[in-house]
């Protein structure tokens, strides 16, 4: 009896290993088909038509020009009721986008006003900070997310930082169950967390 099972609980480490491959192997692929892709944040739905001129008229305010023919495609994204759409440009090059990933930063000095001049006053003073983020996975937007507030806590390695390497390891078993948010929010102790994963975080200030 104990030898059945321990043959059975052997059996299930190694699916269960497997199977936590497989979802890291999803992931990697899936942020891959995203490594053109960034997010724009912050800017009033009502105030544009089109996205694609807004990341134009971004671009502009940064000193990145980026022309149509530079752009694939460009969308909202839905973050929820009630809640304001961001925008996601694909970019055809990606030496394109991170020229002007690496440009986000100057973002802090932008104004709402600045990108539509015209906009209503109580639109501008309502508005809040724009900024641009890589468009990762729901993964490791869950990830990101954590890391932004073990910063906050300072309890964070890199704090003071504003773009790390970040080698975040997880527990095998909130790969694809517990820590992968979908309709449910999860909570889980980051502090604790083991399992391989790397990836690039830039650690929003």
């Amino acid at each position: 009896m104990k030898l059945e099972l321990q043959a059975l609980r052997e059996k299930f480490n190694k699916q269960k290993s497997e199977t936590d491959e497989l979802y890291e192997s999803l992931d990697d692929l899936e942020q891959y088909s995203r490594k053109n892709s960034l997010e724009i944040h912050g800017v009033p739905e009502d105030l544009y038509t089109s996205a694609e001129d807004v990341v134009i008229k971004l671009s502009e305010l940064l000193n990145e020009p980026i022309r149509g023919e530079d752009i694939d495609v460009t969308h909202k994204i839905y973050r929820g009721k009630n809640k304001p759409r961001n925008i996601i440009v694909k970019f055809i090059s990606r030496k394109k986008k991170t020229a002007f990933y690496k440009k986000r930063t100057a973002l802090k000095n932008v104004r709402i006003s600045q990108l539509f001049p015209h906009c209503p006053a109580g639109t501008a003073l309502a508005s809040k900070r724009l900024y641009i983020n890589e468009n990762l996975t729901p993964f490791r937007r869950y990830l990101m997310k954590e890391a932004n507030q073990m910063r906050r806590m300072e309890c964070c390695p890199v704090c003071g930082l504003c773009t790390v390497k970040f080698m975040l390891r997880l527990p095998p078993m909130v790969w694809h169950r517990e820590s992968i948010p979908r309709k449910t929010s999860t909570t889980y102790d980051s502090k604790l967390a083991r399992l391989h994963l790397s990836t690039s975080l830039s650690l929003t200030v």
